[in-house]
């Protein structure tokens, strides 16, 4: 955790035409296991995350803030995009993983110009997210979708009546979102 801190704070060393690993082989292989865990692929967590204004991710005694994590996550940018990731080891596994993935959602939903989505793209991002009741795939979404494509949360609904209220809500012959909301669902096509 103190990685995470430490790593957000230093500037990109250059070596040759890249930059210096930023962790070492069981630092990366940590920061993997964190940012793989089951926590970050919580259905909830979607809004916390992105509706919360100071965040602190702890883990066990020891925590980081949000911002630390978002410059480590630039910073594995900025060497994805030099082309220098091979020589990170974990590097495409932290890039890949659910926390990596909110971070820039989170990122890219606060900025000013992002339009709000509508709940058929947000479903259509976070279908593989979990949750106990199938019904917050959609529930879970619904506030922070366009007004016009939301569904009010109702758990009087069953899950067959919801998959129905968000097609109600999609513009135009959509079978291929029809497909993956029947499959997000678990419902027979």
């Amino acid at each position: 955790m103190r990685f995470v801190a430490a790593q957000a704070s230093k500037p990109l060393r250059p070596r040759g035409s890249g930059y210096r690993p930023l962790w070492s082989r069981q630092e990366g292989k940590a920061l993997q296991a964190l940012f793989d865990r089951r926590y970050w692929r919580r259905m909830w967590i979607i809004q916390e995350l992105l509706h919360a204004n100071d965040i602190a991710v702890w883990c066990g005694s020891l925590s980081f803030t949000w911002d630390d994590m978002e410059k480590l996550y630039l910073k594995l940018k900025t060497i994805e995009e030099s082309n220098w990731f091979a020589h990170h080891e974990y590097h495409l596994m932290v890039m890949q993983s659910s926390a990596a993935v909110m971070v820039w959602q989170r990122a890219h939903w606060r900025h000013p110009d992002t339009p709000v989505p509508s709940l058929q793209t947000l479903i259509e991002i976070f279908r593989d997210w979990q949750c106990t009741d199938l019904r917050d795939k959609v529930f879970a979404l619904s506030g922070m979708a366009t007004e016009e494509s939301t569904v009010e949360p109702d758990y009087a609904l069953t899950t067959r009546e919801v998959y129905f209220a968000v097609l109600r809500h999609v513009e135009g012959q959509q079978e291929q979102f029809r497909a993956l909301l029947s499959q997000t669902f678990g419902l027979a096509g």
